[in-house]
């Protein structure tokens, strides 16, 4: 279990910081947690970052823990669009997971994040077999590895208003518990899946513990155009209209997608100063088509980047949405600044301000989280053309140094507050078990849920 007395004193040496004018060799003194100015101090502990690239961690706007066993099932369903997918793969998925599987399927996420630079994760979680303390048991298995989280429940109608209702209360009371917490290790937002599958009895009920608890909602909207035409065949309005009308759009607050937003949608969203996810690689998955966030971003909305569980490496969403983004626009002179401001200023900004801290820099006064990567640059480097780096060079390369709040939690890749060897062991096991009971679900959903 991950201890967590707090360390008062780190000193980082030998790591190096890419500035405009090159490489700098630097040391990093931390003190309480934060990053701060050194005064020829002794430290607590010391830690050799010789060779090593030091950035502010990285977060993950939005993604799926739950999925992590999924890795390799299969299903014998045919699956010809995206509702199906959903109904016969990631459906019957969240229903076959039981307490150990949420929580193997947390350790594994969390590890892998951190691997790849990841030191803050929002998660959106569902396991309807399971929906009481399962946020409880997310918050456990990534306490353990020292990584910050933001969690909630994805609240749905889709088995009924009895499940919903159930996944509402898990939201609100994994909200309420976490606001009384100071450590900005963790905290919760109001989970609800889309809008075309949930009834206006559940967003009226959404909206009441939104406002009781000033908390935000994290809600996947306009994925496909099915969410976009079933709100307006059942509900008369467009899918970001409708969560205005019961109020829930206050911030902070994520939207993930908005792959198939009308123009009334973004003003909507712009004056309501809410965040859109954008999740590249898990929508070209998806065959769902991309946000164009060169127009989003036009519009004056801020969009952060997540991966929506397709991988642990956020590095890779940002190239992937470069790449997107230039096809797009018929390109080749932007791109990488939008992405890189998704991943480097919006993402900490968006967790920091759920979280009550500061992140997403490496200067005094910010949270110490910092990872490092053995990154031997064959081209001059500085802050200039730091971005090509990240994009041919540093993404495949794994971190091999990790601080998060001002605790060493991974060193030489080595993840130091777990056994990662044995979880990983106990995680085939696992898998395997809930793999057999993911083909023995069989699930019925009926339209509209009202």
């Amino acid at each position: 279990m991950f201890n967590t007395l707090k360390m008062s004193s780190l000193l980082i040496k030998n790591g190096f910081l890419v500035t405009k004018q090159g490489v700098v060799n630097t040391d990093v003194f931390v003190k309480n947690g934060v990053i701060a100015e050194f005064h020829n101090e002794r430290p607590d502990r010391i830690v050799d970052a010789t060779g090593l690239l030091l950035l502010p961690g990285f977060v993950n706007a939005h993604t799926h823990l739950y999925s992590s066993l999924a890795r390799g099932i299969q299903t014998t369903y045919t699956m010809h669009n995206f509702y199906e997918n959903l109904k016969y793969l990631w459906w019957r998925l969240d229903a076959a997971l039981d307490e150990e599987s949420v929580y193997y399927s947390a350790l594994i996420g969390g590890i892998e994040s951190l691997k790849n630079g990841v030191t803050t994760i929002i998660d959106h979680h569902a396991s309807y077999n399971f929906i009481d303390g399962s946020l409880d048991v997310i918050n456990r298995a990534l306490s353990s590895i020292g990584i910050r989280h933001i969690l909630c429940f994805e609240t749905s109608d889709r088995l009924g208003h009895k499940q919903a209702a159930l996944a509402l209360s898990e939201n609100e009371r994994f909200i309420k518990k976490t606001s009384t917490s100071k450590s900005g290790m963790s905290a919760g937002l109001l989970g609800l899946h889309a809008s075309f599958t949930l009834s206006d009895k559940t967003l009226e009920r959404a909206s009441e513990i939104s406002s009781d608890t000033h908390t935000g909602v994290h809600i996947h909207l306009s994925e496909d155009r099915f969410d976009r035409d079933f709100t307006i065949a059942n509900y008369g309005v467009l899918p970001v209209l409708r969560l205005n009308n019961f109020k829930l759009l206050e911030e902070p607050g994520i939207l993930v997608h908005g792959i198939y937003l009308s123009g009334e949608e973004r003003e909507i969203i712009l004056k309501k100063h809410i965040y859109l996810a954008h999740n590249p690689e898990s929508n070209l998955n998806n065959a769902v088509g991309v946000a164009n966030v060169k127009a989003i971003g036009e519009a004056g909305i801020k969009i952060v980047l997540g991966s929506d569980g397709f991988s642990h490496n956020i590095l890779d969403q940002m190239r992937t949405g470069t790449l997107v983004y230039r096809w797009q626009n018929s390109t080749i002179q932007e791109g990488y600044a939008e992405l890189f401001e998704m991943l480097s200023k919006n993402n900490p900004q968006l967790a920091g301000s759920i979280l009550g801290i500061k992140i997403g820099e490496l200067k005094p006064g910010y949270s110490a989280d910092i990872v490092g990567y053995r990154y031997t640059p064959p081209t001059p480097i500085d802050r200039n053309n730091l971005l090509g780096h990240l994009f041919f060079g540093i993404h495949h390369t794994p971190a091999e140094l990790a601080i998060v709040n001002g605790k060493l939690i991974m060193q030489n890749s080595n993840l130091l507050n777990i056994d990662e060897k044995e979880i990983y062991k106990k995680a085939q096991d696992i898998s395997g078990k809930m793999w057999k009971r993911f083909e023995n679900i069989n699930l019925q959903f009926k339209f509209p849920y009202d």
